[in-house]
């Protein structure tokens, strides 16, 4: 068994166990976060972007790249791994060493690719992820726990005739979610003088989401509740019980970075962790709380490693309402990991890693992975908002950049916080647009990354600083429509 006190205990765990690492992603950028943590590591990737240089720079990166013109990039690790060429090359450079693959989330092909190969999963069985990801388990978990969470289940044809209902519960207004749907696309607030236009409303939306899906889902209604959108992460380990994060604001439908996204609501825009001093030690203390208790009834099912708890807070009653978990490394990495490393702490993945690859250890104390709330970091994804498939007519390089009179101007190499040496410098990286790929209209562009606040009031919307940088960037691509 190991003590773990710091990053460098990990990277000798992993060596003395004789593993090789490989991080499988869409861009150079994705799962490239472990390197900190890992030896011998590298990343395999589907495309090149425009952070390809500054991640070579800390890691090996392999890009296995369809050369045509008019792509549209490939993000799935079971698509990459589907390439016979991969596979021999990660056979071939993990040879005598024990294989581990790092991903997003686990799908029975990528787990039936793993078994073929040897390779071990750091991942949970897809059965287990596919469980745990509907909404209706997370619903049953906080009945179990007997955690306050005020819905209403119902099939979708069954709502019109409930709303009345619904609004006399809760007042003049109501959200109502797709069980089997994301935020941005499943999620609608409602009024009450609107009753009579929600079900063509919702007809609408059908039409952006897939007509033939509709029949028999299920939606949950709930009260509308006013205040700040947080998240907070939690690691299942073995024998070292649930560790966790403290709160982290998250930017929720930021009108610079979702244009042209119709009628979007919960849209994710990236996390202000700079912001997150201002959370109190009460409210950081519930969310604590409140993911343990899930995190060990997770455990009971079997899940190991990260996941996420997102949660509103409802300023007005001093109270956490937990919205949803993510059983998958989550919409904070890689950053988050970089977040961690800056405060000298262990990052939570670390423990992910050890866990999954069957290495016995011990934190030395929770100081290890989680010292005061204060922290430093945010970023911001942007996304195409032009309305259309587009491709870009400037390709920018990723890396530091800093403002001057109005432009950006590169500054130098870099994928982590710790590349950040000045106030007022931050990152372009994951998924820097290339001229080759065409990037699908409201598709993921790339990502922002600062030290400093990104956001305001709350992170519900940009501060000047960072409305000046999107502003720049979106004018920097000069996206253009794709012409086959």
């Amino acid at each position: 068994m190991i003590l773990i006190t710091n990053k460098e205990d990990i990277k000798k765990a992993l060596e003395d166990n004789n593993f090789k690492l490989f991080g499988i992603g869409g861009y150079p950028s994705t799962r490239s976060e472990i390197w900190p943590l890992v030896n011998d590591y590298e990343v395999i990737c589907g495309n090149p972007s425009g952070e390809l240089d500054a991640i070579k720079q800390r890691t090996k990166v392999s890009v296995f790249l369809q050369t045509e013109n008019n792509k549209i990039p490939e993000k799935k690790p079971q698509v990459i791994l589907s390439d016979k060429s991969v596979v021999e090359h990660i056979n071939s450079s993990g040879k005598n060493k024990k294989v581990a693959l790092y991903f997003y989330k686990p799908t029975e092909k990528v787990a039936e690719i793993c078994k073929k190969n040897n390779w071990i999963m750091i991942a949970n069985k897809p059965e287990l992820f596919e469980k745990y990801s509907s909404k209706l388990a997370f619903y049953k978990i906080l009945e179990d726990l007997k955690i306050n969470r005020d819905i209403k289940i119902f099939d979708l044809e069954k709502l019109d005739e409930n709303l009345d209902s619904l609004f006399e519960i809760w007042g003049e207004k109501i959200v109502i979610q797709f069980v089997d749907e994301g935020g941005g696309r499943g999620t609608f607030f409602f009024k009450k003088e609107e009753r009579n236009k929600i079900m063509d409303r919702i007809a609408e939306r059908f039409e952006l989401i897939d007509k033939e899906k509709s029949a028999g889902m299920k939606i949950v209604a709930s009260r509308f509740v006013e205040g700040p959108v947080l998240s907070i992460t939690g690691c299942i380990t073995k024998d070292n019980g649930i560790l966790t994060s403290y709160c982290q604001y998250q930017m929720i439908d930021i009108p610079e970075a979702i244009k042209n996204k119709k009628d979007a609501v919960g849209v994710f825009c990236g996390h202000d962790w700079s912001l997150s001093k201002n959370i109190p030690d009460k409210i950081n203390k519930k969310g604590i709380e409140l993911i343990t208790k899930i995190g060990e009834e997770l455990k009971k099912a079997g899940m190991l490693g990260i996941f996420g708890l997102d949660l509103i807070w409802d300023k007005e009653k001093e109270d956490l309402i937990p919205l949803e978990i993510n059983v998958r490394l989550l919409g904070t990495y890689p950053t988050t990991v970089y977040v961690q490393l800056d405060k000298v702490e262990v990052p939570l993945v670390a423990f992910h890693l050890l866990d999954f690859l069957g290495i016995d250890y011990k934190i030395k104390n929770e100081e290890v992975f989680r010292k005061d709330k204060i922290r430093n970091g945010a970023h911001l994804l942007l996304f195409n908002p032009t309305g259309f498939d587009a491709k870009c007519g400037k390709e920018l390089k990723g890396g530091v950049y800093k403002m001057v009179d109005g432009k950006m101007e590169w500054v130098r190499l870099g994928v982590e916080l710790a590349d950040i040496q000045n106030k007022g410098e931050f990152i372009l990286t994951e998924g820097v647009p290339i001229k080759t790929l065409v990037y699908k209209r409201n598709g993921k562009l790339l990502k922002v990354l600062a030290k400093e606040e990104l956001s305001v009031n709350d992170a519900r919307e940009l501060n000047s600083w960072a409305k000046q940088i999107v502003e720049v960037i979106y004018k920097e691509l000069n996206l253009q429509p794709n012409e086959k």
